[in-house]
């Protein structure tokens, strides 16, 4: 049995290192990826409304962007990941299933 087969918590290790790496990776371009969308989206803004400065448009579009990018890849990438039948719980007749 190879080691990023071992199961914690119904998961193979390998799982966790793909969402791992995924979300890491994820954190390394996001500033790539983030500025590269702005541009596309001030091309089409700029269609609508002529006088919008690109350097002030992608400075301001940017910094949220990230952020929206992280957790969307981070949310879309933990629910690849089985919750574990261990953390179901009932608290004042509602549980977690």
């Amino acid at each position: 049995m190879d080691f990023f087969d071992t199961i914690y918590f119904e998961n193979s290790i390998r799982n966790y290192c793909i969402v791992g790496g995924t979300i890491l990776v994820a954190f390394l371009l996001k500033k790539y990826l983030s500025r590269y969308i702005a541009s596309l989206i001030f091309r089409l803004t700029n269609r609508i409304w002529k006088g919008v400065d690109k350097q002030i448009f992608i400075a301001l579009v940017v910094a949220p962007l990230e952020w929206l990018l992280l957790i969307l890849i981070a949310v879309l990438s933990i629910d690849k990941l089985n919750f574990p039948a261990v953390l179901n719980y009932r608290i004042y007749g509602h549980s977690t299933d």
